[in-house]
């Protein structure tokens, strides 16, 4: 359910746009800072806020990469993986426990609940198609 519930709940959008707003303007104001300090070379300067830059900005799209993990993305959880690594190891664990008669039997009864799924699914997106339809 926490997970539902961190997935489902919205970041407000004021929110984003106040601290992309700072950021930006953060990033333009450093070189201000070092304009007023004749301490470094202005090759330093130049460095140092590029590195500041640069670490800002990385930030702030780690941040937008993060904010859905769950999603479709390269970068996001591979949840399917993670599910299909857990029924087989519910398979081994009942094929060690009640042997593999049971285990077959577990997982054909899987295998059919999930063809039943994704027929009535597909009947909801496809209402046009019947019963007695090829596809099906």
């Amino acid at each position: 359910y926490g997970m539902r519930k961190f997935i489902t709940t919205p970041v407000p959008f004021p929110l984003i746009q106040m601290t992309r707003t700072l950021v930006i303007i953060y990033i333009y104001t450093i070189p201000l800072i070092f304009v007023e300090s004749n301490e470094n070379t202005p090759l330093w300067e130049c460095l140092f806020v590029f590195l500041l830059a640069y670490g800002f900005m990385g930030l702030e799209l780690v941040a937008i990469e993060l904010d859905d993990p769950f999603g479709n993305d390269d970068n996001d959880f591979d949840t399917l993986s993670f599910a299909q690594m857990v029924f087989e190891d519910t398979f081994l664990m009942v094929a060690e426990v009640d042997g593999e008669e049971w285990s077959v039997k577990l997982q054909n009864k899987m295998n059919s609940r999930r063809r039943r799924d994704v027929n009535e699914s597909f009947k909801n997106d496809f209402p046009c198609i019947n019963e007695n339809s090829p596809l099906l």
